[in-house]
C-alpha cells in the first residue's frame, strides 16, 4: 500500500489571516504521494486518496467469497423459481437467493478457502492468524487516513470561520465556502462509512474462522491465540466505526457558520 510521508505541524489558534492559516495548516498536513484519481482542485485530494485505498483494500478482500456465494445461491434461486408462475416470481425467486447466496459465502468463504489450501489443523490456524494481524494493521492505517482526512476539512472550515469573523468575506461567502467543504466531507463520510461496512463484514469472517478452529480442536495453541486476535479486530473495527459515527455529530456545528469546530486540530499524524 502507499504511504504518505507528511511533516509535522501543531495547530497554534487563529491567524491574522484566515488564509495564510489555511495554507500552513495545508503545507504541513499535505500528503506526497502523488496519488491520482481524486478532485485535484480539492485541497484534501491527497488524504481522500489515502482513505479510498482502504475501501479498495477491503473491496478485494473477500470478493470471492462471496461471488461464490452469489452465483450458487443464484443457481438454486432459478432452479426454484421453475416452479413459480409467471416472470414477477421467477425474478423474485432469483433476487432473494443471489442475495442470500451472497451473505453466506461472504461469511462462510473465507474460511472454506483457507481451509481448501491447507495442509492440516496447524497450518489453517497459522494462515488466518496472520491474515487478521495484517488486517488489524490495515485498521490502524484506515483510522488515521479518516483522522487525517477529518484535520483537513475541519482546518478549513476553522480558516473560513476565522476570516468571517475578521470582516475579510462576507456572510454569504462564508456559507458558500462551508457548505462547499461540508459537501466533500459527506462524500468523505459516505467512503468512510463504506469502509466501515467492509471492515465489519471482515471482522465476521474472522470470527466464524476462530469459532470453527476452537470447535475442532479448543485446546490447540495457534487457535486460541487465533480466537484472542479476532477479539482485537473486533474491537479495533469497533474504534474505527465509533469514531466516524462521533465526526458525524460534528459536522453541524464545524460547517455551520456560528458554529465552533470541535476540536482542537492535533499535531499531523505522519
Amino acid at each position: 500500500m502507499l504511504q504518505s510521508h507528511t511533516k509535522f505541524r501543531v495547530w497554534r489558534g487563529t491567524s491574522s489571516s484566515g488564509t495564510i492559516l489555511l495554507a500552513a495548516w495545508l503545507a504541513g498536513c499535505a500528503a506526497t504521494t502523488g496519488l491520482v484519481g481524486e478532485d485535484r482542485g480539492d485541497a484534501c485530494a491527497d488524504q481522500r486518496a489515502e482513505l479510498r485505498s482502504a475501501k479498495d483494500y477491503y473491496a478485494n478482500a473477500i470478493v470471492a467469497g462471496a461471488v461464490t456465494g452469489a452465483a450458487v445461491g443464484l443457481s438454486i434461486a432459478k432452479a426454484k423459481a421453475m416452479l413459480g408462475h409467471g416472470d414477477k416470481d421467477k425474478k423474485k425467486e432469483a433476487v432473494k437467493g443471489a442475495v442470500t447466496g451472497a451473505v453466506a459465502g461472504a461469511i462462510g468463504g473465507y474460511y472454506l478457502a483457507r481451509q481448501k489450501n491447507a495442509r492440516d489443523l496447524q497450518s489453517l490456524a497459522e494462515s488466518i492468524r496472520a491474515d487478521i494481524v495484517a488486517d488489524n494493521a490495515e485498521i490502524s492505517r484506515a483510522k488515521v487516513a479518516f483522522g487525517k482526512l477529518k484535520q483537513c476539512r475541519f482546518g478549513a472550515a476553522q480558516a473560513v470561520k476565522a476570516d468571517y469573523a475578521a470582516g475579510r468575506i462576507a456572510r454569504e461567502e462564508a456559507v458558500r465556502r462551508l457548505g462547499d467543504l461540508r459537501q466533500r466531507f459527506d462524500a468523505d463520510l459516505a467512503i468512510a462509512d463504506d469502509v466501515g461496512a467492509r471492515m465489519a463484514n471482515r471482522s465476521k469472517e474472522f470470527s466464524h474462522a476462530a469459532n470453527e478452529l476452537i470447535r475442532q480442536d479448543p485446546e490447540a495453541p495457534t487457535a486460541v491465540q487465533v480466537s484472542k486476535l479476532a477479539d482485537t479486530n473486533q474491537v479495533a473495527q469497533n474504534a474505527y466505526l465509533t469514531e466516524v459515527e462521533k465526526t458525524k455529530a460534528e459536522v453541524p456545528a464545524t460547517f455551520g457558520v456560528e458554529g465552533k469546530v470541535s476540536q482542537q486540530l492535533p499535531v499531523c499524524v505522519g
